[in-house]
């Protein structure tokens, strides 16, 4: 659409694609980035700090950052993420990126929580799903979000039927969709414009469905292009 970013802000799983775009990566770099973040993302730990190990997406993280700061970006860039010692939301904007985005995936439980200072953190989506108050807070005019939920099944369970009971992990992460659907159902009034995009969520297996999730991305998008065009009329179609 010719559309080009002024600023990025992104959340839990969203700041590493945030990054990436921030430091100028072309959409098929990004992808080779999350493949090999995801197929290093299911590394089990013994479970006395969280059910999984972030070793594997640290050394990614940090191979790729290769000790960037947000200051060298591209583009200017705020990643989200969550004190739990001081129960608040946290804004990053400035120094080391990828301890920041590291911080900002840690899932409550599923990793562990990241130290910082005298506090921990972990998934900036806890509190802020969709970090559209960033963008305005680094000086954008407009702002796009992209609002991830998981797809509703209308289709009842059949009567007398029960539910099998689901392990630790996928406990965890199901409630926390269900707190990312409704805590970013509350927060889309702070954008100008939220392009809906629903996916079924496989829970830890979304980390390696990264081709579906980009494809229903870019169909989402392009489902919202005209309200993008009403909201940007200033910018042309791309050659």
């Amino acid at each position: 659409m010719g559309v080009t970013a002024d600023v990025i802000a992104g959340t839990s799983i969203g700041a590493a694609v945030a990054a990436g775009g921030a430091a100028g990566y072309t959409p098929p770099e990004l992808d080779e980035v999350v493949s090999r973040i995801a197929r290093r993302a299911l590394r089990p730990t013994v479970p006395l700090h969280s059910f999984l190990s972030s070793r594997g997406i640290r050394d990614e993280l940090e191979l790729v950052g290769a000790g960037r700061r947000f200051e060298d970006l591209d583009i200017p860039l705020a990643i989200c993420a969550t004190d739990i010692d001081l129960r608040q939301e946290v804004t990053f904007t400035t120094g080391i990126v990828w301890p920041r985005i590291l911080a900002s995936m840690a899932m409550p439980g599923i990793y562990p929580a990241l130290r910082s200072g005298d506090s921990y953190l972990v998934d900036g989506g806890v509190l802020n799903p969709i970090p559209a108050r960033q963008c305005r807070m680094l000086g954008a005019g407009v702002v796009v979000a992209l609002r991830l939920s998981g797809k509703r099944h209308d289709t009842p369970r059949a009567a007398g039927t029960k539910p099998n009971r689901p392990f630790a992990p996928d406990t965890i992460l199901r409630s926390m969709e269900i707190m990312h659907n409704r805590l970013s159902e509350m927060s889309r009034h702070e954008s100008d414009l939220t392009v809906e995009m629903a996916i079924e969520h496989g829970g830890l297996r979304d980390f390696r469905r990264r081709e579906e999730t980009i494809d229903e991305g870019y169909r989402a998008t392009l489902a919202a292009g005209q309200e993008i065009r009403a909201l940007l009329p200033y910018v042309g179609e791309s050659a």
